[in-house]
């Protein structure tokens, strides 16, 4: 950092360098708080907001974790876990892909993602997130691609974006809402044989 004529030394700059840095909090707070304090910087006055913009680090990181959950436990068919990313009262949308329309609640949404993928092979990947935190409600937006293979003669590849609504409840972040969008889709069919 020293030497670099473009490093800005107020806290916010440097909690956004040392972040990617430094993923633990912890280790995060007291190097921002030791360099500002070096820079001139009162610890006081800092202090409330490297806290405040820890704990949406913390609560950025959970979010990207429970998606990460999300789609090992689609993939692998863990069915318990994957209901437990969602709330109760959730709603799936995945119609912009040709499934049915929006459904509401987790026992319903579940039970149409296990008839439309019981039997296949899955990979689900999400990439860089676009996540606003308001306090216990967050809003996502993942760029994301699925293979799902039914078997040798049916096959898709589609790339979209998750339009997620997510709330914390008792300590932990949940999917509230979701809205699947597709960008392309790749269907590959096995014709009859000639």
């Amino acid at each position: 950092m020293a030497g670099d004529e473009n490093f800005c030394t107020h806290p916010a700059h440097l909690i956004e360098r040392l972040q990617v840095a430094y993923p633990q909090p912890r280790l995060v707070a007291s190097t921002v708080l030791s360099n500002a304090v070096e820079d001139g910087w009162p610890p006081e006055a800092i202090w409330e907001d490297v806290v405040s913009d820890l704990d949406t680090f913390k609560d950025w990181l959970a979010i990207c974790n429970a998606k990460a959950r999300y789609c090992r436990t689609l993939d692998t068919k863990d069915w318990d876990g994957f209901g437990e990313i969602f709330t109760e009262d959730c709603e799936l949308d995945v119609s912009d892909s040709g499934g049915p329309p929006p459904i509401r609640g987790r026992d319903a949404a579940i039970a149409s993602v296990q008839a439309a993928i019981l039997t296949a092979k899955t990979a689900h990947q999400v990439h860089l997130p676009e996540i606003t935190i308001n306090g216990d409600e967050a809003y996502a937006v993942w760029p994301m691609q699925d293979r799902v293979v039914w078997g040798p003669d049916r096959s898709l590849t589609g790339y979209g974006h998750y339009h997620e609504r997510w709330v914390r409840q008792n300590g932990e972040w949940k999917i509230a809402a979701l809205k699947l969008t597709r960008l392309h889709m790749d269907f590959q069919f096995a014709g009859p044989a000639d």
